[in-house]
């Protein structure tokens, strides 16, 4: 609302202000009329000559002026306007001089010929005409790739030939005054196209306005109506030394001296007010922002205050969540039976997703198994805790109700448990469970999704992996699908080694960014040779400490040797 007030309280200062400068210029040229019919007045060529000398130099000063600003602000906004309008001030400002120069009385260099200094002003005046028409009628935003230095060559160019057809061929062209007699028809009809054109460029800068009239368009519409009394009084004058001819010389000034007032405002004094209103807009955001980053300051330093003693206490937590996960885990280099157990778990952050243990069944069987929760960190580790006791009772489940118990019955039976949990839809688990009989020396595996053969490690061959089948991750599918996890049986001899892992341990980065992959493992394992469990446990451990030093560590990485250690 107070933005529609204060654009109406602006339309209205600018309507008087136009009113005012067209209202005088009526008065001014009434007067003229009437001086001009009732009073007599004698002027001296002498006198008309300074007067006449003073408003063509004045005319010229202010439209190399005008060219001058355009010109030079050019390079900053490259406005085909502003080259026009440049432009044409240069031409105009040049044929007022040659104008000046050729009007009789004056000393010049050039032949005398009356119709020589009208024909400059004729031209002046009409290529100012439309050299105006021409810039007002170019779109605001159209931009010229024209080097400014090309359009001097065009305005000399221009200037050229109205000087050879003023002057040279002035004698092929019609008169336009005679002496003794005054003006010709010719003169008159240009001074009417010339009106013309000045009427229209109005109408056309009104059009290019938009209903905005910023200080610089009030004066460039006070100019062109000044310009247009101008050429009316031209129009009507009968000799050089009426009032009317003096009186349209005043208002060409005014009219020039308008339109600079406009191109300056718009050029050069309005980017300046902009750039000083903008720094002190900048001054007191600046000042807004200081007090306003002081307190934010003093709220952030409270706030990371805060958050150093929770962080601490996270870490603390987790340190202590650590140590109770890493108590869960079985012993190390742990003897059961006949087989040796050793495993190494190296985590990606604080707390671990990937698990492995190995118990006692009974007397004659052992249990192991070796799993990666999807997931890293506290909910990792947590669902692995779930996991682990659901194994367990999977496991005497399933020992409990029949003689003979196979490790897929146990995922089986994981599997049903899983589904009926509360965990999210989108946790999975893959892993491989095992169990070994002392009396036929037999392995039974079955893998539930993990896509980690394990290793079997001989004495009289080389290392290889087991062909066995991934199987299906314990996952929250069991509405859909209910997987059929198999057995594979294996013997395990003396001296034996089985190497069990996560995909941690193949995925790891060597030192040039690739992944250690599997057939580096088999073959770093072949590098070692024949050697007890403990041995290779502890190079295997220190070429992955090497790796995650040298390269990171995007995820746990997990392994369990185990070696049979009597006939």
């Amino acid at each position: 609302m107070q933005s529609q007030v204060a654009s109406n309280d602006k339309s209205e200062k600018t309507i008087r202000y136009l009113s005012t400068v067209v209202a005088s210029s009526v008065v001014i040229f009434l007067f003229s009329i009437f001086i001009n019919r009732f009073v007599e007045i004698k002027i001296s060529q002498d006198s008309y000559l300074m007067f006449h000398v003073f408003t063509e130099i004045a005319s010229a000063l202010i439209s190399f002026s005008i060219f001058v600003v355009l010109f030079f602000t050019y390079d900053i906004f490259y406005r085909r306007y502003s080259l026009i309008l440049a432009n044409t001030f240069f031409i105009t400002g040049l044929l007022d001089i040659f104008h000046m120069l050729t009007y009789n009385g004056m000393y010049s260099l050039f032949p005398e010929n009356i119709q020589t200094p009208t024909y400059f002003w004729i031209f002046s005046r009409f290529i100012l005409g439309i050299g105006l028409f021409i810039a007002y009628t170019t779109k605001k935003d159209a931009l010229s790739s024209i080097k400014k230095g090309y359009s001097i060559i065009l305005g000399i160019l221009v200037v050229g030939v109205v000087f050879l057809l003023s002057i040279t061929y002035v004698e092929q062209m019609p008169p336009l005054i005679i002496k003794g007699k005054g003006l010709t028809n010719t003169k008159v009809i240009w001074e009417y196209v010339i009106t013309t054109i000045f009427i229209i460029d109005i109408f056309a800068y009104v059009n290019r306005s938009e209903g905005k009239y910023t200080t610089a368009n009030i004066y460039m519409l006070s100019g062109l109506m000044l310009g247009l009394f101008a050429e009316v009084c031209f129009m009507l004058y009968v000799n050089v030394y009426d009032t009317l001819n003096i009186t349209g010389h005043i208002f060409k000034i005014l009219s020039y001296g308008y339109i600079f007032r406009a191109v300056f405002v718009k050029n050069v004094r309005r980017p300046y007010q902009q750039i000083f209103e903008q720094k002190e807009m900048l001054t007191l955001d600046i000042n807004d922002m200081t007090i306003a980053m002081e307190e934010q300051t003093a709220k952030i330093y409270k706030q990371n205050k805060e958050l150093e003693f929770i962080n601490t206490k996270i870490k603390d937590d987790l340190a202590s969540t650590s140590e109770i996960q890493k108590a869960m885990f079985p012993r190390k280099d742990l003897v059961i039976n006949d087989l040796r157990f050793n495993f190494e778990i190296f985590p990606c952050e604080e707390l671990s997703g990937d698990y492995v243990n190995y118990f006692s069944i009974d007397d004659e069987n052992i249990g192991f198994y070796i799993m990666d929760v999807s997931g890293h960190g506290v909910a990792a580790a947590m669902l692995g805790v779930f996991a682990a006791q659901s194994i367990g009772e999977s496991m005497r489940i399933n020992y409990k109700e029949a003689s003979i118990f196979s490790p897929a019955a146990v995922l089986n039976h994981f599997y049903s448990l899983f589904n009926k949990s509360n965990f999210p839809d989108e946790i999975h688990i893959v892993m491989l469970y095992g169990m070994y009989n002392k009396n036929d020396n037999k392995v039974i595996l079955s893998s539930a999704g993990l896509n980690c053969n394990p290793i079997l490690i001989s004495q009289d061959s080389k290392p290889r992996f087991l062909e066995i089948e991934s199987g299906f991750p314990i996952c929250k599918l069991g509405d859909v699908f209910e997987p059929n996890f198999e057995d594979y049986e294996i013997e395990l001899k003396f001296g034996e080694k089985l190497l069990i892992h996560t995909d941690g341990l193949t995925e790891m980065r060597r030192q040039d960014g690739d992944f250690w992959g599997a057939d580096s493992l088999l073959a770093y394992i072949d590098s070692i040779g024949v050697s007890p469990s403990f041995i290779l446990n502890n190079k295997l451990k220190s070429q992955i400490v090497q790796n995650i030093n040298n390269s990171g560590q995007d995820d746990d990485i997990t392994y369990c040797v185990i070696e049979k250690i009597s006939p």
